[in-house]
């Protein structure tokens, strides 16, 4: 060493490791969400910090897998756009490197020189239509808020923005309310991210739920879900909460029935209960009529 910080016979210590200093990490969060397929939940908010992608993407598997007549926990994801995922990404005009998805490198084509070097291993597709449709997810948009912390105002990744979204519907008693056009609070929306209505229509038409900067907030100009079906039940946040909490309702109603011996009024007995149940779900105003009620008995199994 040249400083002459170390001098002859000083020595140098050096030290093997040679077993792991750190438990597993969970990349893509499947313990997690392995451990949340026990809970009664509804909303399913993740907020990574690193390996974003792949955790929205599972936690959205989760749910559609979650919400299957075979485990009868019916959820939704309330996902969001990352920081530097722009309105052309969503649309798929461009590709966007805002991940470091490669081995060694770091975050390549995420500027013209690069580019034009062919180095672009960690441009992706983030289009929204080819990565996040299924009527258990709503994607939030723009990609970037500020929130002040500590005094400090920081520039957070969009998808904080589900956080405040969920927290609004859970502390909404009526789940037929809509998220539309209300506004959420906490946090301010650059001035750069208004956009002309041309885009926003085009971004609602690809499925992304998208807010406009008002003051100590943002505005949902219309909530909606990923799918594209064209379906409005399957597109309607607010629907998808309603046909959950029918199909609960439903099922509690009918579980004083299980393990009881069946005769020939049974079939009578539990219609005239579900009948009921669906008259007070009319008058709640979750659902405005019902039709061709049928209650028999499966005959794969009995």
């Amino acid at each position: 060493v040249a400083s002459g910080a170390l001098q002859e016979g000083d020595g140098i210590r050096i030290s093997y490791v040679d077993e792991n200093d750190a438990d597993y990490f969970d990349t893509n969060w499947f313990n997690a969400l392995d451990k949340l397929e026990s809970q009664n939940t509804q909303i399913v908010v993740p907020l990574p910090i690193q390996a974003k992608s792949s955790i929205f993407r599972a936690t959205v598997n989760h749910c559609e897998l979650m919400s299957s007549i075979a485990n009868r926990r019916e959820r939704v994801a309330l996902i969001g756009a990352i920081r530097g995922v722009t309105y052309q990404a969503i649309l798929g005009i461009t590709d966007v490197a805002v991940e470091d998805i490669g081995i060694l490198e770091g975050i390549q084509g995420d500027d013209p020189e690069e580019v034009l070097a062919d180095e672009t291993e960690d441009l992706v597709n983030f289009k929204l239509g080819d990565n996040y449709t299924s009527n258990r997810a709503c994607y939030f948009f723009p990609d970037e808020i500020v929130r002040n912390v500590n005094g400090s105002n920081i520039l957070l990744d969009g998808f904080y923005i589900a956080a405040a979204a969920g927290g609004r519907l859970a502390g909404t008693s009526n789940v037929a309310m809509p998220l539309t056009n209300k506004t959420l609070s906490g946090f301010t929306i650059l001035r750069d991210k208004v956009y002309k209505d041309s885009i926003l229509d085009s971004l609602g038409a690809e499925g992304a739920t998208v807010l406009q900067p008002v003051t100590g907030g943002g505005r949902i100009l219309a909530c909606r879900t990923t799918s594209n079906t064209g379906l409005i039940e399957d597109e309607e946040l607010s629907i998808i909460f309603i046909r959950d909490r029918v199909k609960q309702i439903l099922r509690g109603s009918v579980k004083g029935y299980i393990g009881k011996v069946q005769s020939e009024n049974t079939n009578i007995a539990i219609g005239v209960r579900i009948k009921r149940i669906m008259d007070g779900l009319i008058s709640q105003g979750l659902i405005t009529g019902y039709t061709g009620l049928n209650v028999k008995r499966d005959k794969l199994n009995p």
